[in-house]
C-alpha cells in the first residue's frame, strides 16, 4: 500500500493533483460506490470523472472544464489518458493496491464492515488522536499505517514491560490482525 499516493492528472496544459482523502472517499462513495465509480471510469463517464475531479482536486488546481476540453486526437483518446490515473486513483481512495493480491477471496469476504469510513474516521480520531480535520484530510492509507505503526509500538512496549516467551510469532499475528481490521475490510468492498 503506498503512502501519499496522490495521482496527477495532466492534459494539455493542464495539471491537477488528486489527494486520496477520507472526505474525498466518504463523498464519493456516498454519492456513486465503488463499482459506479470504477464503471463510470471505464465507460468514459463525464459526469463520475467530473464528481472525482471535484471531490479530490487540489482547489488551487481546480479546473471544471477540463474535461470539456478535447484533445487533437479526439475525446476517445482524451479520455483514455485520464482514465488510468482516475482508477489508481479511486483505488486509493479505498485504500486498494491493485499489485497487491490478498492471501484469500473468502479472508476478504468475511472481513466486510458495515461502514469502513466511519470505522477508519474512528480509528484516526479515537485511537490515534488524530482531530476530524487531519482525519478527513488523510488518506485510508495513511490512516491504516499509522495506526499499525501505534499498535506495534504498543506490542514492543508491553514486550519490554512483562517479557516472556510468547505463546505464537506476534508480528505474524499482528500483522494478521491489522490486515483484518482495516485494509481487507477496504478491499473486500471491491470483491
Amino acid at each position: 500500500m503506498q503512502l501519499a499516493a496522490d495521482n496527477v492528472i495532466e492534459f494539455g496544459r493542464v495539471r491537477m493533483s488528486l489527494r486520496p482523502t477520507l472526505w474525498a472517499a466518504i463523498r464519493l462513495d456516498r454519492a456513486h460506490g465503488l463499482q459506479s465509480l470504477v464503471r463510470g471510469i471505464t465507460d468514459g463517464s463525464l459526469s463520475v470523472m467530473s464528481d472525482i475531479l471535484r471531490e479530490s482536486a487540489d482547489p488551487s488546481e481546480f479546473d471544471p472544464n477540463m474535461l470539456l476540453v478535447i484533445g487533437p486526437d479526439g475525446l476517445g483518446t482524451t479520455l483514455g489518458q485520464l482514465q488510468g490515473p482516475m482508477l489508481r486513483h479511486v483505488f486509493a481512495l479505498y485504500g486498494i493496491d491493485p499489485d497487491h493480491r490478498p492471501a484469500t477471496s473468502k479472508a476478504l469476504a468475511k472481513a466486510k464492515l458495515s461502514d469502513p469510513f466511519a470505522e477508519l474516521f474512528s480509528v484516526a480520531t479515537g485511537v490515534l488522536g488524530w482531530s476530524p480535520e487531519t482525519a478527513y484530510a488523510a488518506s485510508p492509507a495513511e490512516i491504516i499505517e499509522a495506526n499499525r505503526g501505534r499498535t506495534r509500538f504498543v506490542n514492543d512496549l508491553l514486550r519490554a514491560l512483562f517479557p516472556g516467551k510468547p505463546k505464537d510469532d506476534p508480528e505474524a499475528q499482528l500483522d494478521a490482525e491489522l490486515d483484518r481490521e482495516g485494509l481487507a475490510a477496504l478491499k473486500a468492498m471491491a470483491a
